[in-house]
């Protein structure tokens, strides 16, 4: 039977969907999602009014009263939570907390669900009204518990939600009230509905009261930006902060931390309040002895399964000159020093290359004079070939040298970073052209914390097997541990290098060719503190050991 009063149930829902579409875009904040919880239960509430008011058997408006509590206990709790988060006490909704407010809704709407076999929640339904028809019913004894629990976690949001307003600034205090105002129309229905537990009108005022706080609410979300201009809790500044932060006591006692921190803590977590720094922290022996000597700003370093350090800050907290507590920040500074200790590194290297290529180019020059001199003099046919054939070579050199000096004066200009051992030995093989070679490879999920060029590593390690390796079959590349290090071995099935030249063979102008790609590759790790050796016994076998804090392997 169609009424004009199923108007107003109908602009309930659509208004409760507006505001679930509307707060879409605020879904990352704590405080939307309990908004949109309640939202639900008021879409779901108003599309079952809609249904209620052109319903004319009791049979059937008993069984739509059912269905309306598997949503109405919920409610309070939603509020509640939604005013704990606006007024900043997000820390109080724990999953524990949570589900212990749960249980008497889910009790509820377990009793309501099986209302008709008992008279413990509520009973004897009978219409009431000309039409629009309205149901009434008899309260039992649970149902009256469900009334004065709902009530009182409802005056507990109000108290909660009037403090916030109390003490914000005025923008907060203006979205505090809208938030009370829209509150008023369903809480008055609620209220009066614990006074009696049917109410004296023929139409169920639940739908206006929520297209009455809808439009409320859709006034504070566009005029007063209540979901995107808030009031930040502690627990949203301080426990997301990137930093750790630390409070102690004059006695360098714990008194409080964040999330952060609480990853560093040495044993177990619930023990570390009122615990001195140097029992709770792996550094709060440093940081002790920075306060005792009135230091404000300072570097530590902690020596764990990786070398982590942090830069410290000490703000004293003071109160009319008495010290009360002290906040200590923790900035983690670990790759800032990683790569400040790589630039000195490369720094003091590239310095003694160009005092060594200096050098070598003088010497060069040197020859190239004196072998022109000698050709421009001699008259001989076969000397003047000889002369020039060894200005050619010394050309030659001059410009390897000036080639090498081009590619060494790239370390350390890049960040050193993290780079795939896999990636590295597939793009060596693929640039030195293996053909039928047998490639092994057990590095999966490594990586290495070095200088940009670690590309040439692996690269020269290849093309020194294919030019010197007489025969290579199989390269091979593996992972061992040696303790807390990690070695990278590097194998080929080649002749090998003599045991007089393993350490010859990383000497600047060494060998048959260059004399320059193995003293690059060492030059490159070494510009993270990463070694190499050559310990080959059939075949070359080199040994790249990264030290521990350098190395990443994800399983």
């Amino acid at each position: 039977m169609f009424t004009p009063y199923v108007l107003i149930p109908v602009l309930a829902a659509i208004i409760s969907a507006s505001l679930l579409v509307y707060t879409r875009r605020y879904a990352a904040l704590a405080v939307t999602r309990y908004f949109t919880v309640i939202a639900v239960i008021g879409l779901a509430l108003s599309l079952l009014g809609v249904v209620d008011i052109c319903l004319t058997d009791v049979g059937e408006k008993y069984l739509l009263l059912q269905l309306k509590f598997l949503f109405t206990p919920f409610l309070c709790v939603s509020v509640f939570c939604m005013l704990a988060t606006h007024s900043g006490r997000l820390s109080w909704l724990s999953l524990p907390l949570i589900a212990l407010l749960s249980v008497i809704p889910v009790i509820s709407v377990l009793l309501a669900l099986t209302a008709q076999w008992h008279d413990l929640f509520f009973f004897d339904p009978a219409l009431r009204g000309t039409g629009p028809f309205t149901l009434s019913y008899q309260g039992g004894l649970l149902y009256d518990l469900y009334i004065y629990y709902s009530n009182a976690l409802l005056l507990v949001s109000v108290i909660l939600l009037i403090d916030s307003v109390r003490r914000g600034d005025r923008l907060y205090r203006i979205q505090g009230l809208i938030i009370l105002l829209a509150f008023i129309p369903p809480f008055t229905v609620d209220i009066l509905d614990s006074m009696s537990t049917h109410l004296s009108m023929n139409v169920d005022l639940s739908p206006l009261s929520i297209v009455l706080s809808g439009i409320i609410m859709f006034w504070g979300l566009f005029r007063y930006r209540i979901l995107d201009v808030k009031p930040v809790a502690r627990e949203e500044v301080i426990d997301n902060m990137s930093d750790a932060l630390v409070v102690v006591g004059t006695d360098d006692r714990l008194i409080d931390y964040n999330s952060i921190t609480a990853k560093l803590l040495v044993g177990r977590e619930g023990k570390a309040i009122g615990s001195p720094l140097s029992e709770v922290l792996p550094f709060g022996k440093q940081l002790e002895d920075m306060i005792s000597r009135g230091e404000t700003k300072g570097d530590i370093t902690t020596n764990g399964e990786m070398v982590t350090s942090y830069e410290a800050s000490i703000v004293p907290v003071s109160v009319q000159g008495q010290d009360l507590a002290r906040i200590i920040m923790l900035r983690d500074i670990t790759d800032r020093k990683l790569m400040e200790e790589e630039l000195r590194t490369a720094n003091a290297r590239l310095s003694i290359l160009s005092s060594i290529t200096r050098h070598d180019l003088g010497n060069k020059l040197t020859a190239i004079e004196g072998y022109t001199i000698l050709a421009r003099e001699t008259k001989d046919r076969a000397q003047l070939e000889e002369y020039l054939a060894r200005l050619r070579q010394v050309c030659a050199s001059a410009n390897q040298l000036i080639v090498f000096a081009r590619e060494y004066e790239k370390l350390g200009i890049a960040a050193p970073g993290w780079f795939s051992i896999r990636d590295l030995f597939a793009h060596a093989v693929a640039q030195n052209s293996v053909r039928d070679l047998k490639i092994d490879s057990n590095v999966d999920g490594i990586s290495v914390y070095a200088d940009a060029m670690i590309e040439k590593v692996l690269y020269n390690l290849v093309d020194n097997s294919l030019r010197h390796g007489n025969g290579v079959t199989t390269l091979s590349l593996n992972r061992l541990m040696d303790g807390n290090r990690l070695i990278i071995e590097y194998t080929d099935d080649g002749v090998g290098v003599p045991q007089e030249n393993k350490e010859l063979i990383f000497k600047r102008g060494f060998g048959s060719n260059t004399g320059l790609g193995l003293f690059l590759t060492r030059e490159i790790l070494a510009i993270t503190g990463i070694e190499i050796a050559e310990t080959g016994v059939k075949g070359a076998r080199f040994e790249i050991k990264v030290p521990q804090g350098r190395y990443r392997i994800d399983n």
